[in-house]
């Protein structure tokens, strides 16, 4: 049922065994529970319990003197766009080109936004390059310190992801102030309640409109006084 895996492995198998046999079930958002009960309707949905995953307090909104620093340090000098974790590939569930695709919009219109990638192959695939040739881009290995800063500093993250079981960015991106694009599928509806834009996940002009919308100061601040509420319950 999961395109590119092969359940049939003995790694996958052995998780089947043990949820079949497990004395109780707990998962990290609404969205995996009724997937559980779907993938195995001997599993009440009801039965589940709930574990939203929480976050380490180095997630915060930083002072625009930290920022800067970490601006100066990294050579950041325009506004940029932040992508977490894998891309995946341009047919992968995470969907970053879609990311990418938008960013070349923007920039065509006026607007061009640096991708700033944390996480995946150290060097940014070829096909995601070509979709944005307008673009300038770069690949950052960061800790959680300098990951804040970034998620401060950024104009937006944009985590178009197809499936999350749960996305942590999203999370980390709101605590820290920071809006988000992102897609309305799974337990990202969950993590970014009406803090998020969501836009449809093969939809990169209207992924490049919110974007450029996160430009008006009211709209900004709407949205990012909005992830810092809990939205998770």
């Amino acid at each position: 049922e999961v395109p590119g895996l092969d359940l049939s492995d003995e790694g996958w198998q052995e998780k089947a065994r043990a949820i079949r046999h497990a004395a109780g079930h707990a998962m990290i958002s609404r969205s995996s529970a009724r997937d559980l009960a779907r993938l195995f309707p001997e599993v009440a949905e009801d039965s589940i319990a709930l574990a939203y995953c929480g976050l380490p307090p180095v997630f915060a909104p930083a002072a625009e003197a930290e920022v800067a620093r970490m601006r100066a340090e990294l050579g950041l000098q325009r506004p940029y766009l932040l992508m977490v974790g894998d891309r995946s590939g341009a047919g992968g569930y995470k969907n970053g080109i879609l990311a990418f695709r938008a960013a070349e919009i923007a920039a065509k219109r006026g607007q061009v936004f640096e991708i700033v990638c944390i996480g995946g192959l150290a060097d940014i695939e070829p096909d995601y390059r070509a979709a944005a040739p307008s673009v300038p881009m770069r690949r950052i290995k960061a800790d959680d310190a300098t990951l804040r800063l970034l998620y401060a500093g950024a104009h937006a993250l944009v985590y178009p992801s197809r499936y999350e079981g749960f996305g942590m960015p999203v999370l980390e991106a709101m605590a820290c102030g920071c809006p988000v694009v992102t897609c309305a599928n799974s337990s990202l509806v969950e993590v970014g309640g009406d803090a998020t834009i969501f836009v449809d996940p093969d939809d990169a002009e209207a992924a490049a409109a919110a974007i450029l919308s996160l430009a008006d100061p009211a709209i900004r601040a709407v949205r990012s006084a909005a992830g810092m509420r809990p939205v998770c319950s």
